[in-house]
């Protein structure tokens, strides 16, 4: 399934997604930009739907692979976990030229593609220490 430029409009405008769009994206508030020479950071929170597990697992090779198509804007990602270990979502923070290929990367990502994330959120962010070290402003 291919995600519609509509479809992305309300992804990133924090609005509902259409009806006729699976409720994978529920909502993303994110008026992001690339500013000047700088980069754009963004932190992205997404919560797999119920009784998704198994299909999270068949679609995570998939999921690395498309990450590592994002190589060298990856800063850090990993699972969410619930209260028994077990995994619930993710959390990456990415680094985008600006809107576009962030609306690129969410448009390829299998496991909104798969409906594994029910609901995906993001935010601006500001990364200031990186392993321990100053990284930003």
């Amino acid at each position: 399934m291919r995600l519609t430029r509509q479809v992305l409009s309300y992804i990133l405008n924090g609005r509902q997604t259409p009806k006729q769009h699976p409720p994978v994206l529920r909502r993303i508030g994110c008026a992001c930009g690339g500013t000047g020479d700088r980069e754009m950071q963004v932190l992205i929170r997404a919560y797999d739907g119920e009784n998704k597990l198994e299909k999270r697992m068949a679609v995570r090779a998939r999921h690395l692979e498309n990450m590592a198509k994002v190589n060298g804007r990856v800063i850090c990602a990993g699972g969410l976990l619930d209260e028994n270990g077990k995994m619930k979502g993710s959390a990456l923070i990415l680094e985008f030229a600006g809107r576009e290929q962030l609306e690129a990367y969410l448009a390829s990502e299998p496991y909104i593609l798969e409906h594994v994330w029910e609901k995906v959120e993001v935010e601006p962010m500001n990364v200031v220490i990186l392993n321990g070290e100053r990284a930003g402003a």
